[in-house]
């Protein structure tokens, strides 16, 4: 009896199954879609959120590396009562702190980070302790300036060793000229007269030194840097003379920006000022401004600039007006090939007079060229013949118009 009811059972079910194959087919088949769809919703599920949780994780590691980077910092405490801050990255810029928390950056106030509020506290204490120069080093950090016991430069000595050649460079309005002044009056004392090559200079200002140019004299300026040139071939080429027993002469360009921009082949004085000038006492200085100065290669490793010149540079301190504070001006001196910036005392009462300015050329040498005798001296430069400047100066060549060639060749020093 139960062996009959199960074959009867497996009967009806093998014929409903029969019967409705097509239906338990599709009821199969939608089973198994519905089955793979949710796997697939699943894996994409798990990706997204494996992937944002990668993502804040990601963010939460360069956070915290921010916020110790900005806490990885150096801050330099001076005995003069100034003192730098920075962050530990190589590209960052030194700031000064004052003895307020306040920053002032181009007439823009800004409260700085609680880290830097912190180093101020830091500054206030150490200046409370001690009037020596004391540094504060985050541990395991690497020191960005001078060592703790190495006093501001002199500004002076610095700038007038012999056998160097030197730049001040600074903004618009930032005392280049201010602070070269007081180097020439320091060789006006010592007996020796600088000469200063430049277009325009207030009458005045480089006293007792000889001027060359003003007025936006271009012409006389390119003559100046002639006479230059011809001192030092003189000196090279005097063999009863050691090259460094040369008397000095201090040769000062303000500015020197204008004056490549329109002198032909001026640019070169800056590769030969250490190689010719300086190795027989001729002392060129370089005034010029900080943007002319980077896009010459200040920072790049094999320029002229930076490793060849001795470098001062002029950093000023602004009001909540945008306006300069001359007493907080800062200057750092860069030697050549060095990439340390060591603070250095900048001038700040008016250089001392000694004599007026003397509006004249060198001695032995004759006045500034006419527009005339420059055009001849041009031409004779670039090695043309006596014949052929004739003829392009005065129209015709010949007996008397080459003796003029000659005589305004003879006037300026140049042998015929």
């Amino acid at each position: 009896m139960k062996r009959g009811l199960i074959t009867l059972l497996g009967f009806i079910f093998l014929m409903t199954f029969v019967i409705y194959w097509d239906e338990i087919t599709r009821l199969a088949l939608l089973v198994l879609y519905t089955t793979l769809i949710l796997i697939v919703l699943a894996i994409l599920t798990l990706g997204f959120v494996g992937s944002w949780l990668l993502a804040e994780k990601v963010r939460m590691i360069r956070a915290h590396r921010i916020e110790a980077e900005k806490s990885a910092h150096v801050m330099v405490v001076s005995d003069n009562g100034q003192s730098w801050v920075r962050d530990t990255d190589p590209h960052a810029t030194w700031r000064n702190l004052t003895d307020t928390p306040q920053l002032y950056v181009n007439g823009q106030q800004t409260m700085p980070a609680d880290w830097e509020i912190e180093l101020h506290r830091l500054k206030l204490a150490a200046m409370a302790q001690t009037r020596t120069a004391a540094t504060q080093v985050i541990p395991g950090q690497a020191q960005l300036l001078p060592a703790p016991d190495e006093r501001p430069l002199d500004l002076l000595t610095v700038f007038t060793q012999p056998t160097q050649a030197y730049a001040i460079i600074g903004g618009q309005q930032t005392g280049k000229t201010w602070q070269a002044r007081h180097i020439a009056a320091y060789w006006v004392q010592q007996g020796i007269k600088p000469v200063v090559i430049g277009p325009k200079w207030d009458r005045g200002e480089w006293a007792g030194c000889y001027l060359i140019g003003g007025g936006g004299d271009f012409t006389a300026v390119e003559w100046g840097i002639g006479v230059i040139r011809k001192l030092v071939e003189e000196r090279h080429a005097d063999t009863t003379t050691a090259h460094k027993s040369h008397p000095i002469q201090p040769v000062f360009f303000d500015d020197w920006t204008p004056i490549v921009d329109a002198v032909p082949n001026a640019r070169a004085l800056v590769l030969e000022a250490t190689t010719l000038y300086a190795s027989v006492n001729v002392l060129l200085y370089f005034i010029l401004h900080s943007d002319t100065a980077n896009a010459w290669g200040v920072d790049r490793k094999g320029a002229a600039l930076k490793d060849n010149v001795v470098k001062l540079f002029i950093t000023p301190a602004y009001d909540d007006n945008g306006l300069i504070i001359r007493s907080r001006t800062q200057g750092l001196i860069r030697f050549a090939g060095e990439s340390v910036d060591r603070p250095t005392r900048l001038f700040t009462a008016p250089p001392p007079v000694n004599g007026r300015p003397s509006i004249i050329t060198p001695p032995t040498e004759a006045a500034a060229p006419k527009s005339l005798e420059a055009q001849v001296l041009a031409l004779h430069r670039q090695g043309e013949t006596i014949s052929s400047i004739a003829a392009a100066v005065f129209g015709s060549k010949g007996g008397n118009q080459n003796q003029q060639v000659k005589d305004i060749l003879n006037k300026h020093g140049v042998r015929v």
